[in-house]
């Protein structure tokens, strides 16, 4: 028994006839009638009437054999399936809103683009979700800025970058610098941006004056650069994509801020598939920060 005695059965009593079900299947009536003579054979049982010029008729056998020729169908169309079922390796990565939306955003979309026999699992997360994720092994790689203590992760900074002084502005890039002495706290809107940006910014600015505005998201913090006198001292990869797509103005700052650092997250007995993921990425990831003069690679 075959597929093409089961679709002839099946077209036959579709059809009504063995001239139609020849019709149907592009084939000819000898073969058809070849096709239901073997699945008879093999069935031991006559399935359909046959009388010339009339209908032809499902047998007592036929009528039950007719559920049995479709459940045959359907195992061997679901059987088909498995070949063009997603077999893709999966690589799942966990990002900082701030890193996917004005850094690695280019990277996922260039291996997507790139390599169409993998699939990607891309999620938003802050970092102690994405610890929680690689923990839990839901997420193979973790893209962050704040590292978190963790056993079963594996912490390492693949990069960092200058932190720089945007201001509302008419030039994309101000190549003179700005002392921090000559800024306004009052007029600053404020982000946290670690520990030791923290420390830096509470050195040289007096702690016993609040900045008028803090935010935690940098699209809460752009349309508030426009008030007038506004001030940010944020990521060079952040402000230089603002500064080309708004009407602001990038300084360096004296004494300059630490940079950003960030990091990458792995599990520290990660899956052989995981591991090949990891390798993988890695290499995309070192070829495309080399578009990036001002982000040094560690």
């Amino acid at each position: 028994m075959d597929i093409d005695e089961i679709l002839t059965f099946l077209a036959i009593q579709e059809t009504g006839s063995i001239s139609r079900a020849a019709d149907k299947l592009f084939v000819s009536q000898a073969t058809v009638s070849q096709r239901l003579k073997m699945l008879e054979n093999e069935v031991g049982a006559s399935l359909y009437t046959r009388q010339r010029g009339k209908t032809s008729k499902l047998t007592e056998k036929g009528k039950l054999f007719a559920p049995i020729a479709n459940r045959w169908l359907a195992l061997y169309q679901e059987t088909k399936l498995i070949k063009k079922a997603s077999v893709a390796p999966l690589l799942s990565i966990g990002c900082s809103d701030s890193l996917v939306t004005y850094l690695f955003g280019d990277l996922f979309a260039q291996i997507s683009q790139n390599n169409h026999d993998l699939d990607l699992k891309l999620r938003i997360k802050n970092s102690s979700e994405i610890y929680a994720a690689i923990d839990s092994r839901v997420l193979d790689i973790g893209l962050l800025l704040h590292p978190i203590n963790d056993n079963h992760v594996i912490t390492e900074k693949i990069a960092t970058e200058k932190m720089v002084l945007i201001k509302y502005g008419k030039d994309i890039y101000c190549r003179d610098s700005v002392p921090v002495e000559a800024l306004d706290k009052r007029k600053e809107i404020q982000m946290w941006w670690g520990k030791n940006f923290q420390t830096w910014h509470d050195t040289l600015f007096s702690t016993l004056i609040r900045s008028n505005i803090s935010v935690n998201t940098i699209s809460l913090m752009l349309p508030l650069l426009r008030k007038d006198g506004a001030w940010a001292v944020i990521p060079f990869s952040i402000a230089r994509k603002l500064a080309l797509q708004n009407e602001f103005c990038i300084y360096n700052l004296l004494p300059p801020p630490p940079n950003r650092d960030i990091y990458m997250v792995t599990h520290r007995d990660s899956t052989p598939m995981a591991v090949e993921m990891i390798t993988f990425f890695r290499q995309q990831l070192n070829d495309y920060l080399q578009i990036f003069p001002w982000i040094l690679r560690i």
